[in-house]
């Protein structure tokens, strides 16, 4: 930026990283108070994260969310390199276990239809042309990079608890979370052949028909489409 010689560009692109900064945390922080709440409501969460303001806020969840932002201030007591590399490898552990369970539940859910002679063809709104390879391809990869992605941590003299922690806690935690859930609640593991394919179809049909509408409704011109984004 300093070869380019314009004085203003820094102060541009701090405002651009702060509105990206800003935009992006606002989005995460609506999205895991909303999804806290729904575990909640769902039984699957503390009851005092049910809670609404007058205007149907979740504010208990959206305090325990912000809450755990704080964690951000770690790098105060230690290096800010240290705190970020800590951060990024529990984010991609975390995001490695996420697609591995959405790949699996999609495997399960396609055997369960096989299993109960479901055509998955007539039984979805819309069928991927890649499936059923796609999902086990994901698992594949996204189970396998969860397990070797903090390799190196058992390299020789690079061993750190606390490399180790951020790197695989998020296995053991979920699988404390998921065992502990299967054993207070004595929840059962079901086969393909009886897993629940029809109850709530009513509303994803419902949900599949709003977007449908909401397609149809779409605007064509390009004035159009200007002036949807606009207002």
């Amino acid at each position: 930026m300093e070869r380019l010689q314009i004085p203003v560009l820094p102060s541009i692109v701090n405002a651009a990283l702060i509105t990206t900064i800003v935009s992006a945390g606002n989005a995460y922080t609506f999205n895991a108070s909303r999804s806290l709440h729904a575990l909640a409501l769902d039984g699957r969460a503390p009851k005092f994260l049910r809670r609404l303001n007058k205007k149907g806020v979740p504010y208990m969840a959206v305090i325990v969310v912000m809450l755990l932002s704080c964690l951000a201030y770690l790098a105060l007591g230690s290096s800010s390199a240290q705190v970020l590399d800590w951060i990024l490898n529990f984010c991609t552990a975390a995001t490695m276990f996420n697609w591995s369970v959405i790949s699996l539940t999609w495997i399960r859910f396609n055997a369960a239809l096989k299993a109960q002679g479901i055509d998955r063809h007539t039984f979805l709104p819309t069928v991927s042309k890649v499936q059923p390879y796609a999902g086990y391809w994901a698992f594949f990869w996204a189970f396998l990079f969860l397990w070797i992605q903090g390799y190196s941590v058992f390299v020789k003299g690079n061993w750190k608890v606390s490399t180790f922690i951020f790197n695989y806690g998020i296995i053991a935690l979920a699988s404390v979370i998921g065992i502990g859930w299967k054993i207070f609640k004595r929840t059962p593991f079901h086969k393909s052949k009886d897993v629940d394919l029809v109850s709530d179809l009513e509303f994803f049909d419902a949900l599949t028909e709003h977007y449908r509408h909401e397609r149809e409704a779409a605007p064509v011109t390009v004035k159009d489409k200007i002036m949807a984004k606009i207002f």
